[in-house]
């Protein structure tokens, strides 16, 4: 199965989910927040290690295209990135990131998701 494939759905855990709320990234919907759910790809599972430097994301090695992490949003508001380092990616937890879209607010951001917070696993039917 090709992790770059599939997508997730999820509620964002706080405090990031109030920040996606509040600057526009989310639009309302039905998580325990008010918001909308998140649908990123996965890109690294329990076991693999996650890189993430002004670079970008890196995956066991393999610096993945448009993963680096922005200083500012389009708004010219201030971004935090996750700490910058080598992790393990440990058991229930998975990174997500958009290799097509520089502007995804993604694991770059909020490092780590926790699997509990999965609403949905989904394949696209198509691929390019």
């Amino acid at each position: 199965m090709n992790a770059q494939l599939d997508l997730i759905e999820f509620c964002p855990a706080e405090p990031f989910a109030s920040l996606a709320i509040t600057r526009g990234y989310r639009d309302g919907g039905n998580c325990l927040d008010g918001g909308a759910p998140l649908l990123k790809p996965v890109v690294a599972r329990p076991g693999d290690v996650v890189e993430l430097s002004g670079r970008g994301i890196g995956v066991n090695g393999k610096l993945l295209p448009k993963t680096w992490p922005l200083d500012r949003d389009t708004k010219g508001r201030q971004l935090h990135h996750w700490p910058f380092g080598r992790y393990r990616v440990s058991q229930g937890t998975l990174w997500v990131a958009s290799s097509y879209n520089t502007r995804s607010f993604d694991s770059r951001y909020f490092g780590p998701v926790d699997q509990r917070l999965i609403r949905d696993h989904l394949r696209p039917l198509l691929t390019q």
